[in-house]
Order: structure tokens, then C-alpha cells, then sequence
């Protein structure tokens, strides 16, 4: 237990290895990209029981019943017809498709309209026509208009121009067809998807958080050189690589606690790579450690070291290698 504690430690909190310039010969990415997975294996087992929920929802008798809601809502003898982008149909107008009563939600049904879509090709589509008909859709004359409740307008979209010459013919039979063929293809998709989760995961923690860093970078510069160590940009890179692991754990510790509000703080994941910098890049002298002018010179390869390689410096994570030599005083 003790030298899982110090192996903490040492990761946290090890001035000699950063003052001393011990990172810059480390292999970084390496230590990055296992930092990054364990990370991304974390973040994966507080997602496991939503992936779960998920699953089960989408091969449930759930799903299909709600593809049969969706099936259900063209009418049955209805055809619509698009030729040369002029859309008509063998129905009366205008003619309304109702919400589904299973799709109201309790708390938002006094805001929901009463129907779904409305078919009117007789008129162009106008913004008023949304409240007159009480509908979030309405499939006009070569143009389709969506209403945006959170926003309070409407979207209009010309059909005709992108469908150019030729006809369509959509009926009844087709249409359950296409619903059928989306939720197959639907299913797989997210069923492969959360199967591939921990990929995602990985790929997107790891290009972040190299790109957060060409800030973090930035911000890690500024304080060495306030402590008086005169890093390169490339250098303080690096060093806010070696940096990231408290950074991380408040991240992780926001994921867990992601349903209370108010979790995250903005620019508290860089206060925490701030508060790292500055504790291991002390003043100099303080703890015994040599002045900036001796520790960061031209010839680092000649300058002594914590006994340490970087790949020990990683605090266990991984294997114990060979000490270097210090060289005679």
C-alpha cells in the first residue's frame, strides 16, 4: 500500500524531475498514451451502465413497437407525388397527421402541437400557417417548413430545386419499407457503436487533451518562467504532458458527479495544471534544489538527476527500469 501512496506521490509531485529537465528525455508520448487509457478506461465503467440502458431499449419489444407507431402514421391510401420538383397528392387538403398520443411527454403536452405534419400543396407555406394549423411541419407545394419551438420560427426548405427532373411516387407500401430498412440499419449501427465505445473514447481523450495542451502549454511557460526556469515552448509541451494526471482526476471526478448541476467549473481543469506547475516548479533553492542557472544550462545531458529514467518517473505505470548514473562531483 506504501508504494502505491508513493508511487501517487511521485507522479503528483516530483520537482527534481522537472527542474532538472528529466522529462525532456522521458518518453513522453508513450507515457501520455497510457495515461490517456487509463483514463479512457475509467470514463468507460461510469458509461457501462448507461451503455446497458441503451442496449436493452434497442432490442426490446420497445423499438419495434415504436417502429410500428412510425409505420402508422402515413395513411393508408395516400400517395404523394413529386414531378419536376411540384409536389401533389390524391388526397383532400389540407390534411393533418396527428401527434402520437405515446410520443406526449406529461410535463410538455400543453406546448406540443396537435398534429405532426400537414399536408397543404394548394399554397406556399407561411410562417402564420404553424400556429392556424397547429402543427410542426407542413409539406407545401415544393417546399417543406419545420417550426422551431425553442426558438420561436420557422424553417423552409425548397424541395424542388434539389430534386430536379424526373418523378417520385411514395405510397403507403414504400414508406413502411423505408421505416423498416432505418430501424434495421439503426439497431446495428448503435449496437456497433457502443460495441467500438472505448475506441471513440480513446481517440477523441487523445487528440483533446494534445490540443487543449497547445494552451495548457502556454499557461505552463508562463509560470516556470515566473519561477525563474527558462523552458522552450516545446519543453513546456512536454512538461504539461507529465503535468496532466490531477487535472485528469478532476475531470473524471466531473463525469461521476455529471448529474448534479453545477459540476463543472469553467477553467478549473487549468487552475489544476496551474496548481501542478507551480508545485513542481518551486523557487530555486527551495527544498535543496539547485539555482535556474545551473539546472537549466546548454549541456542538460551533463546536469544531475533524481536517479531517475522518465519511464520510473511515470510512478509505476511502467516497469522498473535501470537508475542513471550520477555523474562525480
Amino acid at each position: 500500500m506504501n508504494d502505491i501512496l508513493q508511487s501517487i506521490q511521485r507522479l503528483i509531485e516530483r520537482p527534481k524531475f522537472f527542474t532538472s529537465l528529466d522529462f525532456t528525455r522521458g518518453r513522453t508520448l508513450r507515457f501520455y498514451s497510457l495515461l490517456i487509457l487509463i483514463f479512457t478506461a475509467a470514463s468507460v465503467v461510469i458509461a457501462l451502465p448507461g451503455a446497458f440502458r441503451f442496449t436493452s431499449v434497442i432490442t426490446s419489444q420497445e423499438w419495434r413497437d415504436q417502429t410500428g407507431v412510425v409505420t402508422r402514421l402515413y395513411p393508408d391510401d395516400l400517395e404523394i407525388r413529386m414531378v419536376n420538383g411540384i409536389i401533389s397528392t390524391n388526397a383532400e387538403e389540407p390534411l393533418a397527421i396527428p401527434f402520437p398520443e405515446s410520443w406526449r411527454v406529461q410535463q410538455e403536452q400543453s406546448i406540443m402541437p396537435e398534429n405532426l405534419l400537414v399536408i397543404d400543396t394548394t399554397k406556399s407555406i407561411a410562417l402564420e400557417d404553424f400556429a392556424e394549423k397547429k402543427t410542426s411541419f407542413i409539406l407545401g407545394k415544393n417546399t417543406l417548413g419545420a417550426w422551431d419551438q425553442q426558438k420561436g420560427k420557422a424553417d423552409i426548405y425548397d424541395l424542388g430545386g434539389k430534386s430536379g427532373e424526373g418523378s417520385l411516387l411514395l405510397t403507403k407500401e414504400k414508406y413502411a419499407m423505408f421505416v423498416s430498412r432505418v430501424s434495421s440499419v439503426l439497431q446495428k449501427v448503435f449496437l456497433f457503436g457502443i460495441f467500438l465505445l472505448p475506441v471513440f473514447f480513446y481517440v477523441a481523450y487523445w487528440i483533446g487533451y494534445l490540443v487543449y495542451l497547445i494552451f495548457g502549454a502556454a499557461i505552463v511557460w508562463l509560470v516556470a518562467k515566473q519561477r525563474g526556469y527558462a523552458l522552450s515552448y516545446r519543453d513546456a509541451y512536454k512538461a504539461g504532458i507529465y503535468l496532466l494526471p490531477v487535472p485528469l482526476v478532476y475531470d473524471f471526478f466531473v463525469m461521476v458527479l455529471s448529474d448534479f448541476p453545477h459540476v463543472r467549473v469553467p477553467f478549473l481543469f487549468t487552475a489544476f495544471l496551474v496548481a501542478m506547475a507551480l508545485r513542481n516548479f518551486p523557487r530555486p533553492g527551495f527544498s535543496g534544489l539547485v539555482p535556474p542557472s545551473e539546472t537549466v544550462g546548454e549541456d542538460t545531458a551533463s546536469q544531475p538527476t533524481d536517479g531517475k529514467s522518465a519511464d520510473d518517473l511515470s510512478s509505476g505505470i511502467g516497469t522498473e527500469t535501470d537508475k542513471t548514473d550520477k555523474p562525480s562531483t
